[in-house]
C-alpha cells in the first residue's frame, strides 16, 4: 500500500491467551493457552441465538450496510460462536468494546453483549433516520410555502390586485 506499508488478512482459528511473549532475530512469538467456552445446552443457547438473528435481521432491513449476502448465510448459521464471530465482524465497534468481547469467558455473556451492541446501533440508525425525516419534512415545507406564495402571486398578477405597497417598498430600496 502507499508510504511502503503493508496490508495483510488474518482470519482467526480460535480464541486463545497470551501467556508469554518472546521476541528473537527480529520475530516476535508468543506462548499462548487456548480458550474454549464451556459447553451450553441449547436451550441456552437458542433463545439468545433468535433474538440475536432477529435483531440483526431488523438492522439490515432498516438500511444498515451489511454484505449483499449477510441473511442468507446468517440463516444458514447454526453454531453460536460462528453466529457470534460474524456478526460482530459487521458491527462498528470501539476497541475497547471489540477488546470486551474478545475477553468475554462466558458464551452466554458474549452473547449478551452482542445483542446489546446491537440493540445500540440500531437506536443510532433510528435517531439518524428520525433527523433525516425532520430534514427532509422541514425541506418540503419550505418548498410547498414558496410554491404557495408563487400561486398567490400569480392569481393576484392575474385579478389585477397587485400589491402596490410592495412595489412601492421595492422603488424605495433601489433608490437607496
Amino acid at each position: 500500500i502507499p508510504d511502503g506499508g503493508i496490508k495483510i488478512l488474518v482470519q482467526g482459528s480460535g480464541k486463545a491467551r497470551v501467556l508469554d511473549i518472546v521476541s528473537t532475530n527480529e520475530t516476535l512469538q508468543a506462548r499462548i493457552e487456548q480458550l474454549r467456552f464451556e459447553p451450553l445446552d441449547n436451550e441456552t443457547l437458542l433463545p439468545q441465538i433468535r433474538s440475536i438473528k432477529a435483531i440483526a435481521e431488523k438492522m439490515a432491513n432498516s438500511g444498515h450496510t451489511f454484505s449483499p449476502d449477510f441473511h442468507i448465510i446468517l440463516s444458514k448459521m447454526q453454531d453460536p460462536e460462528k453466529i457470534a464471530d460474524f456478526i460482530l465482524s459487521h458491527l462498528n465497534l470501539s476497541v475497547e468494546q471489540g477488546q470486551q468481547l474478545l475477553e468475554t469467558e462466558s458464551q452466554q455473556k458474549q452473547l449478551e453483549l452482542i445483542y446489546h451492541y446491537l440493540n445500540k446501533e440500531i437506536e443510532v440508525a433510528e435517531i439518524q433516520e428520525k433527523i433525516r425525516a425532520n430534514a427532509r419534512e422541514a425541506m418540503n415545507k419550505a418548498q410547498k410555502e414558496f410554491y404557495l406564495r408563487e400561486q398567490l402571486k400569480a392569481i393576484k398578477q392575474e385579478l389585477g390586485e397587485d400589491d402596490g405597497e410592495e412595489i412601492d417598498a421595492m422603488h424605495e430600496k433601489l433608490a437607496h
